[in-house]
């Protein structure tokens, strides 16, 4: 039995340096991190909630919240447009470059306001998204 220890224990030290040396006399070609993307493959879609919405926009320097992404709508590749349609609501995109998580708001509403310069005073007008002017509506 002894005999085997010391046969076994040179042969795996052999080896052991063997591969050692080859790593070390191999040309190991990594990425180019000069070159290599910058940014998160995918962008992130998430619903807010309303009251979340408002405390964004009312918020110029709003700071990111955690709590805020909690579901998760869909995803696509950050180089391109996303092409799909949203429901209404509100929405937060999400992405990485290179060290910052870039974050951006999107409302979807079912409604468009023009604002009517006639030089005199301030004239908004709604409309739905027929075209259809919606006399009833309440500017806050």
């Amino acid at each position: 039995m002894i005999k085997f220890l010391v046969k076994v224990v040179p042969f795996n030290l052999a080896l052991s340096a063997f591969l050692f040396s080859s790593i070390i006399c191999y040309d190991l070609n990594g990425q180019n991190l000069l070159e290599s993307r910058k940014s998160s493959y995918y962008t992130y879609i998430y619903q807010i909630s309303s009251s979340q919405a408002r405390q964004i926009y009312k918020n110029q320097n709003w700071k990111p919240d955690p709590s805020f992404f909690h579901t998760k709508i869909d995803s696509f590749p950050t180089d391109t447009v996303y092409e799909r349609p949203l429901v209404e609501g509100h929405y937060l995109k999400t992405f990485s470059e290179e060290n910052k998580q870039k974050i951006s708001i999107t409302s979807i509403q079912n409604f468009e306001a023009f604002i009517l310069n006639n030089n005199t005073d301030l004239r908004i007008q709604v409309y739905d998204l027929q075209g259809n002017i919606i006399s009833n509506a309440v500017l806050k």
